[in-house]
Parts: C-alpha cells; sequence; structure tokens
C-alpha cells in the first residue's frame, strides 16, 4: 500500500470519528463575471466541516495581521468548480456560509497537501478573516 493511500483512508477514518462534531456549512462558488464585469451567479455547495471560532487568533497576510473570524476543517475531498482563473477548491471569492462566522468573512487562506493520485487536497483547511 503507497503512502498515498494510507493518508487518504486515515483522513477518511479521521472524518467519520469526528463526524458529530461536524456542523453543515455553504460555499457560494465564484463562478465568473460576465462581459459587464459583474459576477456570474455562483455553484453552491453543501459540506460538513469542523469550525474552529477561538477567539484571538489571527493570520499574517502580506506583513499584516488579519483577525481570523473562523477557521474550517474538511475532511473529505472537494471536486473543483471548473472555472478558469479560479483557485481550487476554494476561491478567495467564494463566500462561506457557516455557523458563528460573521457573513462578510472571507478566504484568506486555503493551505493543502495535495493527494499525488488526484491532485485535490486530502482534506482542506480554509481560514476566514
Amino acid at each position: 500500500m503507497a503512502l498515498a493511500d494510507i493518508v487518504r483512508k486515515a483522513v477518511g477514518t479521521a472524518n467519520t470519528i469526528v463526524k458529530s462534531f461536524q456542523e453543515e456549512i455553504t460555499v457560494a462558488r465564484w463562478t465568473g463575471e460576465n462581459a459587464f464585469g459583474e459576477p456570474n451567479p455562483p455553484a453552491y455547495l453543501t459540506l460538513q466541516a469542523i469550525v474552529d471560532l477561538t477567539p484571538g487568533k489571527t493570520y499574517k497576510q502580506e506583513g499584516v495581521d488579519l483577525p481570523i473570524k473562523g477557521i474550517l476543517y474538511i475532511l473529505q475531498p472537494v471536486a473543483a468548480e471548473g472555472t478558469p482563473n479560479r483557485r481550487e477548491p476554494f476561491d478567495p471569492r467564494d463566500i462561506f456560509t457557516v455557523p458563528g462566522v460573521p457573513p462578510d468573512a472571507r478566504v484568506v487562506s486555503t493551505p493543502g497537501i495535495a493527494d499525488p493520485t488526484t491532485g485535490r487536497p486530502y482534506f482542506s483547511r480554509v481560514v476566514l478573516g
């Protein structure tokens, strides 16, 4: 069994174990702009995530400390949306609806380790600021 298979199984097992701690979130995924520069209607995606609302955390972006409004841990693969010029699986222009997180929160970071078989992260950590 290859390391990628072991990691994939471990994330799947973790997802099963923490299912009761996860909350439903909705992502309005950015799908580009029309000829007038206005956003196209978003593609909605509903997922389960562990939501960390620990106060006082900050994220350094371009030398500035941004207050973190929430950190999401999504322990399942998320398919690419497919719009050209979009960061996958989550783009900074995506809008997340998360219990306890202000509606103006935006993606500031989406680190993840890519599965070499699928090219997608084994799991996603989304920082909202």
